[in-house]
């Protein structure tokens, strides 16, 4: 099992040991009423997309609108171990996640809901062959 950029944090670690899957932690619903009902991470690697039964997780509020998601997963196609670090803020002013970058700081960005997306989308083309 190689490690990916760089040295695991303990939390990083205790996720990868006996951290609960994705999909057992999922659905999880904010005061605000948001309902994070899915959570997608790639390999840092390979680029392949982690499936929620791979990735263990662990994850803390550190407020009343803000949750910190860490997920790790073992490639099972390059063998290299992979960690995510995320935080999701959910608010009257809406939802945002937060990625961890390289240089030790935290980029954010609207949440997009990839289903809801694909049908608005479907909806478009619908209604662009009328």
């Amino acid at each position: 099992m190689k490690y990916s950029m760089r040295e695991m944090s303990p939390r990083e670690i205790s996720a990868l040991q006996v951290g609960k899957t994705m999909d057992s932690v999922l659905p999880i619903t904010f005061p605000s009423g948001f309902v994070l009902t899915g959570f997608t991470a790639h390999c840092a690697q390979c680029a392949r997309e982690f499936e929620g039964s791979e990735l263990r997780a662990d994850h803390q509020w550190l407020n009343g609108s803000t949750l910190s998601i860490v997920a790790v997963a073992n490639c099972s196609e390059c063998d290299v171990v992979t960690v995510t670090n995320r935080r999701i803020k959910s608010d009257e002013g809406g939802t945002r996640v937060e990625f961890y970058q390289q240089n030790g700081e935290w980029a954010s960005v609207p949440f997009v809901d990839k289903k809801k997306k694909k049908g608005v989308l479907a909806w478009l083309k619908a209604i662009w062959k009328k």
